[in-house]
């Protein structure tokens, strides 16, 4: 009996040191990531993460998925690989595939597959990054730190959308137009956060939003170049 109660009491020892090891192991990747994705940046925000599930969501374009799942792997691999499951419709949402090794903190292997099987699978990596402010980050910054003037505004229709789309950017807005996204993706600054950032504006980038607005129409009627 005593013999019992000693294998018992082992057993559960190892498997309370067992789970202690994994979560001390997976709480480095409890943290935002991103990533380029279909020519796009996705962004990973796993909220909390253990030895057994994961929840989170995700920001791509104009679309804000939740997800949840669990997590498999053995503090000996060193390697986790969570599946986390969107909880969003069917037709827009899929299962992500997290692959996180403690020995490459840095670095997350993912993929994402829909549920549906509509579109095409998809395979990226993901690196941590936190979301902040870019004050002086990307095109035109003085568009986020003074009133612009008109001297400021006598640019291309193109540019003038650019110092617009470059204010939100800089808040983290992510966008739902593929062709603006595609050309923040390439900036290692943006990180997209978010969905909707009016309410993060300043007073001055609000005013400087209305000033492009309103020149922007007059700038298509000029001929520009030779």
């Amino acid at each position: 009996m005593k013999n019992t109660y000693k294998v018992s009491l082992f057993t559960c020892l190892a498997l309370a040191f067992t789970q202690h090891s994994l979560a001390n192991d997976l709480k480095q990747f409890q943290k935002s990531w991103t990533g380029e994705y279909d020519e796009r940046k996705i962004t990973v925000f796993i909220q909390t993460l253990d030895y057994k599930q994961l929840t989170g969501y995700s920001i791509l374009g104009a679309n804000k998925q939740n997800f949840s799942g669990q997590v498999r792997g053995t503090p000996n691999s060193k390697a986790y690989k969570a599946i986390a499951v969107e909880s969003g419709p069917k037709a827009s949402s899929g299962t992500f595939t997290l692959v996180m090794d403690v020995n490459q903190p840095n670095k997350i292997e993912a993929s994402w597959e829909s549920s549906l099987g509509n579109v095409k699978p998809k395979f990226f990596e993901l690196k941590p990054q936190q979301c902040r402010y870019q004050l002086t980050e990307g095109a035109f910054p003085e568009a986020s730190q003074r009133l612009l003037k008109d001297v400021d505004l006598q640019i291309s229709p193109e540019d003038l959308d650019l110092m617009r789309n470059t204010i939100y950017a800089r808040h983290g807005y992510s966008f739902a137009n593929k062709q603006v996204a595609s050309y923040f993706a390439t900036e290692n600054w943006y990180m997209p956060c978010n969905t909707n950032v009016e309410a993060q504006l300043t007073a001055i980038e609000k005013t400087n939003i209305q000033r492009i607005k309103k020149v922007r129409p007059y700038m298509e009627k000029m001929q520009w170049g030779r």
